[in-house]
């Protein structure tokens, strides 16, 4: 009898994109499919095949094929295999939420055809952060199979282990040691048939031995059961596996080679439990390419997949919530619509950016899809709710379940230039910051409503700052705009370079930087907003320095500055040019607003001259020989070493690539001493780096221009290019030769504070609403009139749920998938126990999983990092 069972598992890893279209992928998978339906009807031996665990697969076939349901038989009957994601995504580059919609959503539309994967399946996502285990035990997935971000030494030689996430959590989880394609390589796709399968499973046998003996070194501790995937990208089907697997186990007498799947494998090792144990993140290059540099490429397209996810989760869902308790209608369908929409382009080269020009194009367009959609159901809420409201009456809703007080930026449309606002018979502060009269010269003015003319004496559109609005958690207010005959005074701009208020006074130098005290920590942060350009001689996977010594190019030539003062406000417009060695003058400005907060809010903004160079602006945090960084990730705070020992050997060991310390954030970064946080709140800008010789400087990087989609033998990537190595593709798209804006906040935040906390304030901002007929281009779908309702009851000004611990994070409240009840997800943003208390007219009923599924009664109680679903209702 056999010792040794090789688990083979058929399977096609289906990037939807890259250096080809989806449009190229989707006629590619139709033919596959509809080959692989023939393939299981006409052979009864064709056991399954694995279609990269994505469920999206179902809507790309649906394009060309109207006929589902021989796939459906298959997929209930485990002949194909999908799920339990919707695509395969780019763990570091997108939200913590998106990666959960994406296991629900996945998980649900391949059960809903019959049976899903479960097993959480990453073949090739460029590494995973350290709250991972956790997610994936919490989506009922309780193993893993991954190929990237590994070292041999922490995984101990063993490709089977378990990984220990931040939390705790462990799952049980397999290495593809050398990739998911390795058998695939040595496999005769197009050449196998009946007739020639015992000759080719020689040649493979002889081929493969050396490959094979490398991977049982590899499994120590499960040496009966080896697991092989047979495929690679895009791989074709052949019908003939059953036959080459017969004609393989004639000639060996050794191994078994089994006809298997992901799950069955998992079960035949499911008494294996004395193996290794992995902790943290899946980041280091040494088996595989991770791609380190990858979180600054296509910024626009990273800013732009983090404003849709914050559209939907922070914006969308929680005023739906809002919406379908005062009689509306919760838009579940066009929700998921549009999260579709933005998911398939979550996948690890679709938003990692590193495809061709037509690629990113696509890409762009499905999430500007996405954010139209969005933005448009928010104005129809928000018009449905004030249907029978007065004109210039404002509706601020604050979407999350958190007490807050802020100020609020927003425009406002008046006839008169003057307006004062008032939340009952009190009057609100505000600061007016931009004053503009518009006169459309408009004699008739067309629309649904027949011809009007109420803009024809113009009107005033007037950007202001409602001061301190106060809320309780998903709470609604009612205001009133009274117009005034008043002329207002604008504020003038004032050339100097010094102000102050109770909390901070500010320094502009002659450098075009700032030099910044606090007043209230009395601590100097100078050298504040240096701008530094690098050259970029990598491709769209990577940075990579002209030299070793990767020197700074840029030099300033001047630097401008003005600068507005309210009472207790400022703005500042700094406009610095540079020159750049051997490119154009580049002229960045930089537009600064303070407030009380501790935040300093920053708007950088860049029409690039430039190609194959990068921009970062730097930090000084006063926080000196720093060990670690800390930046969010999936539902988590990763600490991270600012200096890395591996850097020290990498390319002598022969690593795939440096492991650069450049890391990726979702939302912020800090560093931290025993009295202060101080760190920036970012939007869409992913990526950071420790610098200094004391390791006090955060280097937050802006963007990368680059020319080609891949590059070989790169300073710190030697070897083949990545994507394409025999042919260069130009992508004069990535030059990002256009202007680019950026925006992110300073913060210096007592020790106590929850820096998560202070970034979901921010993320989750109360949203607003005008009603008025001077401007009805303002919001998308403004214009339209709305049939569809619904029994609109009077505005609720309740507070519907407030969370009272700052460690507690809700991420998500939205409608359950299939049942009417209301969800509700928070996590611990704290290595220490938090206890949830609430208050308000919703109530925590029962706890679930990310599946919704599950139910139990509630545990108020969170462990260290825990995430938590609940169902809530009125109490």
């Amino acid at each position: 009898m056999k010792k040794i069972r090789i688990h083979i598992v058929p399977h096609a890893h289906w990037d939807k994109e890259w250096y080809f279209t989806k449009q190229d992928s989707d006629l590619l998978l139709n033919g596959n499919l509809e080959k692989l339906n023939k393939a299981i009807k006409s052979n009864e031996n064709f056991k399954n095949f694995t279609y990269d665990g994505q469920s999206s697969i179902i809507d790309d076939f649906k394009i060309f094929n109207g006929n589902e349901n021989e796939l459906a038989t298959n997929i209930k009957n485990n002949k194909i295999i999908l799920g339990p994601w919707y695509s395969q995504p780019d763990l570091f580059n997108t939200t913590s939420e998106a990666i959960v919609r994406n296991l629900l959503i996945g998980t649900n539309m391949a059960e809903s055809f019959g049976s899903s994967m479960r097993n959480a399946y990453v073949p090739d996502s460029f590494g995973q952060s350290s709250q991972m285990p956790q997610i994936y035990k919490l989506a009922e997935l309780d193993n893993m199979i991954y190929w990237r971000g590994i070292t041999k030494e922490k995984m101990q030689n063993s490709v089977l282990h378990y990984w220990e996430g931040l939390d705790g959590t462990k799952i049980k989880s397999y290495n593809f040691l050398k990739g998911y394609w390795i058998m695939g390589s040595f496999f005769p796709y197009l050449e196998l048939n009946q007739n020639n399968a015992a000759d080719y499973a020689k040649k493979f046998s002889k081929d493969f031995g050396k490959t094979l003996g490398e991977l049982k070194k590899f499994n120590p501790h499960s040496p009966n059961n080896l697991l092989l995937p047979l495929g690679g990208d895009q791989a074709p089907v052949n019908e003939y596996i059953d036959i080459f697997l017969a004609e393989l186990n004639k000639i060996d007498n050794e191994h078994d080679w089994y006809w298997s799947s992901y799950d069955e494998y998992f079960e035949a090792i499911e008494n294996i439990t004395e193996i290794p144990t992995v902790k943290g993140e899946l980041k280091s290059p040494e088996n595989s390419r991770i791609h380190k540099t990858i979180g600054s490429q296509r910024v626009d397209i990273k800013q732009l997949a983090k404003e849709v996810d914050n559209l939907i989760f922070e914006q969308l869902e929680p005023l739906a919530v809002y919406f379908e308790q005062i009689g509306g209608a919760y838009p579940k369908e066009i929700i998921n619509k549009i999260l579709k929409s933005a998911l398939i382009s979550h996948a690890h080269d679709s938003l990692g950016g590193c495809n061709t020009d037509a690629t990113n194009k696509d890409v762009i367009a499905r999430l500007n899809w996405a954010k139209q959609w969005a933005q448009s159901q928010i104005t129809k809420i928000f018009k449905s709710i004030t249907n029978n409201s007065k004109v210039n009456e404002l509706i601020l809703f604050n979407p999350n379940p958190k007490k807050i007080k802020t100020d609020m930026e927003m425009t406002i449309f008046t006839k008169t230039q003057d307006f004062e606002i008032s939340c009952g018979t009190k009057k609100i502060e505000k600061i007016i910051l931009e004053n503009t009269f518009i006169n459309p010269n408009l004699e008739i003015n067309t629309g649904t409503n027949g011809e009007s003319q109420e803009a024809i004496n113009g009107y005033w559109k007037t950007k202001i700052l409602l001061l301190e609005s106060k809320f309780e958690g998903l709470q609604a207010k009612k205001l009133f705009i009274k117009e005034l005959n008043n002329k207002v005074v604008n504020v003038d701009w004032k050339n100097k370079n010094t102000w102050e208020n109770q909390k901070w006074k500010i320094t502009i130098t002659t450098d075009g930087e700032i030099n910044l005290f606090d007043k209230i920590k009395n601590i100097n942060f100078e050298k504040q907003m240096v701008l530094q350009a690098q050259r970029d001689m990598g491709d769209s996977y990577d940075f990579s320095p002209e030299t070793i010594e990767n020197f700074i190019i840029n030099d300033l030539i001047n630097s401008k500055s003005k600068i507005k003062e309210f009472d207790k406000h400022c703005e500042i417009i700094i406009e610095n040019n540079y020159s750049i060695k051997n490119g154009k003058d580049q002229k960045i400005l930089i537009k600064i607003f303070i407030s009380q907060e501790n935040l300093i809010n920053f708007k950088v903004t860049i029409n690039n001259k430039n190609e194959n160079i990068k921009w970062r602006i730097l930090f000084d945090s006063q926080i000196y020989d720093s060990q670690f960084s800390f930046a969010n990730q999936a539902y988590g705070v990763e600490k991270r070493p600012v200096v890395l020992k591996e850097n020290e050997f990498w390319n002598e060991k022969g690593w795939n690539e440096k492991p650069i310390e450049i890391e990726t954030n979702e939302s912020f970064v800090y560093l931290k001493n025993d009295v202060y946080q101080f760190g920036l709140i970012t939007r869409g800008t992913n990526e950071y780096q420790i610098i200094g010789k004391q390791f006090n400087i955060i280097a937050l990087t802006l963007f990368r221009s680059v020319s080609l989609l891949g590059r070989n033998n790169l300073l710190w990537r030697p070897g083949r290019a990545s994507g394409t190595s025999d042919y260069l593709i130009e992508t004069e798209d990535s030059k990002l030769l256009k202007e680019i804006n950026f925006e992110f906040d300073l913060f210096v935040e007592n020790i106590s504070n929850s820096v998560w906390n202070l970034a979901q304030n921010k993320l989750a901002k109360p949203i607003y609403y005008q009603k008025q007929n001077l401007n009805l281009y303002s919001n998308r779908f403004e214009r339209f009139l709305i049939s569809d309702l619904g029994d609109i009851r009077e505005i609720e000004l309740a507070n519907l749920l407030t969370i009272e611990n700052q460690n507690l994070i809700v991420k998500a409240i939205k409608k359950h998938e299939s049942k009417n009840q209301i969800i509700l997800r928070i996590f611990n943003s704290s290595d220490k126990k938090e206890a949830l208390q609430t208050k308000g007219a919703f109530k925590i009923k029962e706890e679930v999983n990310l599946l919704e599924r599950k139910n139990c009664k509630p545990n108020l109680v969170f462990k260290s990092y825990e995430i938590k679903t609940f169902i809530i209702d009125r109490g």
